[in-house]
This record gives C-alpha cells, sequence and structure tokens, in this order.
C-alpha cells in the first residue's frame, strides 16, 4: 500500500521498516522509506519552522524521531490513510520541537503535545498546504510511471503545462519544437493525459487500503491537482 505524500511507500515496506523483518531487511526498509520521505517532510517542517533557527536541525533530527520513538508501528492500515498518519507526527513533532528547543534536550515529553493546539487558521492553512506537497508528489510518481512507458508522452505533459516548475509552452511551440502539427500535438497530449490517469489510479491503489476509500480520495487529489495544474486532468 503506497503513500505517496512521502513517495511509494508499501505497508509491507513499513512494517519491515518498523522492526518487523530480519536486520538486513530492517536496513534497506528504512533507507528505502527515508530516501521516499525525506522531500516532503523536509519541505513541511522548514514551512511549518520558518524563522526558526533551529529548522535545519529539526529536519535533519526527524527521521531519528521517527525510529527512536518507534512512530511506525502506530500506523495501523485500518484506521486511515498513512498520508494524513504521516501529516499528522510531522505536526506534533514541530509543537514537540518548539517545546524541547525552550528547556533543556530530553525534558519535553512528546505524548504531553496538542496537535490541535496551534490557532485554526494556521493549523488550517498548513494542513491545505501538507494537501498540495502531497498531491504534487503522488503527480511526480505518477509521470515516472508515464515516463517509463513512454517518455514522449511525459516529456509532453511537463512542458506543455510547465509541471516541476518549468515554463509551461503553447501547443504551437511544442509543435515546432517535435516536428509536428499543432493538431498532432494535442492528440498526442489527450493520449498523454489518459496515460496519466490510469498512472495516477494505479497509485492510489496501492496508496489506499480500503475499498471504499478510493473515490473520495481519487476525487479530492484531482480537485488538488486541477487548482494547481488546470486542464491537466479530467474534473
Amino acid at each position: 500500500m503506497l503513500d505517496s505524500w512521502g513517495g511509494a511507500t508499501d505497508w509491507n515496506l513499513i512494517r519491515q521498516a518498523s522492526g518487523q523483518a530480519s536486520g538486513a531487511e530492517h536496513d534497506v526498509a528504512w533507507r528505502k522509506l527515508v530516501k521516499r520521505y525525506d522531500v516532503p517532510v523536509r519541505r513541511t517542517l522548514r514551512r511549518l519552522l520558518r524563522g526558526d533557527p533551529s529548522a535545519d536541525e529539526a529536519t535533519d533530527e526527524f527521521f531519528s524521531y521517527l525510529f527512536r520513538e518507534r512512530i511506525l508501528p502506530k500506523a495501523d492500515p485500518e484506521q486511515g490513510r498513512l498520508r494524513c498518519f504521516m501529516q499528522g507526527v510531522v505536526r506534533r513533532y514541530v509543537q514537540w520541537w518548539r517545546r524541547a528547543s525552550s528547556m533543556p534536550r530530553g525534558l519535553a515529553d512528546i505524548d504531553e503535545v496538542d496537535v490541535g493546539s496551534d490557532g485554526d487558521g494556521e493549523a488550517g492553512e498548513s494542513e491545505r498546504e501538507e494537501e498540495m506537497l502531497w498531491a504534487e508528489a503522488v503527480l511526480g510518481h505518477a509521470l515516472e510511471r508515464v515516463e517509463s512507458a513512454s517518455r514522449r508522452d511525459a516529456e509532453l505533459l511537463v512542458r506543455f503545462y510547465g509541471l516541476g516548475g518549468q515554463p509551461a509552452a503553447s501547443g504551437q511551440q511544442l509543435a515546432e519544437a517535435l516536428g509536428l502539427s499543432t493538431n498532432a500535438v494535442h492528440v498526442a497530449l489527450n493520449r498523454a493525459r489518459e496515460r496519466l490517469e490510469a498512472a495516477l489510479l494505479a497509485e492510489l491503489r496501492e496508496m489506499v487500503f480500503a475499498a471504499d476509500q478510493m473515490e473520495d480520495e481519487h476525487r479530492f487529489l484531482i480537485s488538488r491537482l486541477l487548482a494547481a495544474h488546470p486542464g491537466l486532468l479530467d474534473a
């Protein structure tokens, strides 16, 4: 089961990284998990701790905290999406870090932290930004799937919609660059969008534990991606 907020991490990997595996398998699983979650975790922590001079130290320490406090074994696939679980862990960690940094390290108890103690406006804004990070991560992994099947389709999507921070190119510009007619470019884009939609669904099927969550999670993902990239997908 995959959670693309932080990368392609299935529940079997979570269990292995939690210690339910032999030493060698555990080490491999832990390295894979850190690699997949590192970017979104760092972005979220640096955003939440903006202005805090210890922000970089906090991001470097997060995965040690995750391991030391045995957080992963608490993740239960039957209790909700791993995306939500990890976002809650990050917010709780930020609260703990702020408290711990104001007293001798080790005296702040993570279990005493109230993740809802921030103002509603700040918490709501943080959650929305975390949701967009998750949606962009899902999109990134789906694009990797598209590229493995057709590098050209992935290139068309990236260039036409300006994904990954690139400037968007018009159909005419792509036609000139690729030596195609404008109509051929748009036909190719339609095919690429269909391939992308299939890749997104494949990501979600691995991520969602319960079948009845699939439709809601798909609708949620599409709404976030369309807000950032109009026209990329069918509403």
